[in-house]
């Protein structure tokens, strides 16, 4: 099995995730968790063999001010409350993911890129921890359940680009509202087909005991089914 193949054999097995970071403690947003993403993944990676490397291409920091805060002072024996200036660094990161098929040595490299700030010592660590999570999730499109507000860049959409994306939104929801249409309108024609196997009203019972309840209460199918326990009570 070629390395894209069992990527692509990784991405139909990833299940969806729910965002397990709750709001809160200063959060005004829940997101999936690294830890989540990992122990998602890390199993069917290991299970076809694929070993993730990743590399930093290139790394520049920028010193900038976190918000204010105020800190206690002593002032001959008094306490005082003073505003001060955070320093943070900002770390911006080009990376290079490499998957490695250890079966055969065949190799996948994806370029990413990330930010992260933080104080001196956690800056880099958030960059990192979010670019893996993040790369995993986009590599393997695994779905969320709810937008994603780390999704910056929407946020300075234009509204022409905000009603493209709404237009598509809306088309893919409608195609896929459509096509729940047509197989459950299978499902229940296929259901009345079948009307005509019941030859007494124990089989019928039966019958209708093994369909999902949206069929059974179908006018389309209930219409046929009383027909059909009539025609068998009067046979």
């Amino acid at each position: 099995m070629s390395i894209y193949k069992k990527l692509l054999a990784v991405k139909k097995a990833v299940p969806y995730l729910q965002k397990d970071k709750p709001k809160g403690n200063g959060l005004q947003y829940s997101y999936v968790t690294p830890g989540a993403v990992l122990s998602a993944v890390n199993p069917l990676l290991n299970e076809h063999g694929l070993f993730l490397k990743t590399e930093v291409v290139r790394c520049t920091t920028t010193r900038i001010f976190a918000k204010k805060k105020y800190i206690d002072v002593y002032n001959m024996g008094q306490k005082e409350s003073v505003m001060i200036d955070v320093h943070e660094t900002l770390f911006d990161l080009d990376l290079k993911f490499t998957f490695v098929d250890t079966d055969s040595d065949d190799q996948a490299e994806f370029l990413f890129s990330a930010s992260g700030v933080n104080g001196d010592e956690k800056g880099l660590g958030s960059a990192l921890t979010y670019a893996e999570r993040y790369f995993l999730l986009k590599t393997f499109n695994i779905p969320t359940d709810d937008d994603d507000p780390d999704a910056f860049q929407t946020k300075h959409m234009s509204e022409e680009d905000k009603k493209a994306a709404n237009d598509t939104k809306l088309k893919e929801s409608n195609a896929k509202a459509a096509a729940e249409i047509e197989k459950r309108t299978a499902e229940i024609n296929d259901a009345v087909k079948k009307l005509a196997n019941c030859e007494t009203v124990d089989e019928l019972k039966m019958f209708k005991d093994t369909l999902p309840e949206y069929i059974v209460k179908s006018k389309a199918f209930t219409t046929p089914a009383t027909a059909r326990y009539n025609e068998i009570k009067t046979a």
